[in-house]
């Protein structure tokens, strides 16, 4: 499936400590066509949820520099052609994100089935 995604790259000083403050995010509509939430948060050991007021679009992503460069690459790999945006959506607040603290060696997504 090749389609456009936009990505969204910014600083966030939400995960200062032990990171990269910048966040690399995502619509979750968008994402889904190329991974699931549970693949995302596998491959990185977590991730961040986002919402758009006053919509309320829910955007997914993860933080860190190494892990942007990843997940936009992860995106390719599956089909997708990532539009970066560097900036942050407007109205867009971190609403919340989990972490695992130990993130595994994920390096290439198994192959999808559709």
């Amino acid at each position: 499936m090749i389609g456009q995604i936009h990505a969204y790259e910014f600083p966030d000083t939400a995960f200062v400590t032990g990171s990269d403050a910048i966040a690399c995010v995502v619509q979750l509509s968008a994402l889904r066509d190329y991974m699931t939430l549970r693949e995302l948060d596998d491959a990185f050991s977590g991730h961040a949820s986002y919402r758009r007021a006053p919509w309320m679009n829910r955007y997914v992503g993860v933080w860190g520099r190494k892990n942007c460069q990843r997940l936009r690459r992860f995106l390719q790999e599956r089909g997708a052609e990532v539009v970066l945006h560097r900036e942050r959506p407007s109205r867009l607040g971190l609403t919340a994100y989990r972490t695992r603290m130990k993130r595994e060696k994920v390096r290439v997504l198994p192959t999808r089935d559709h």
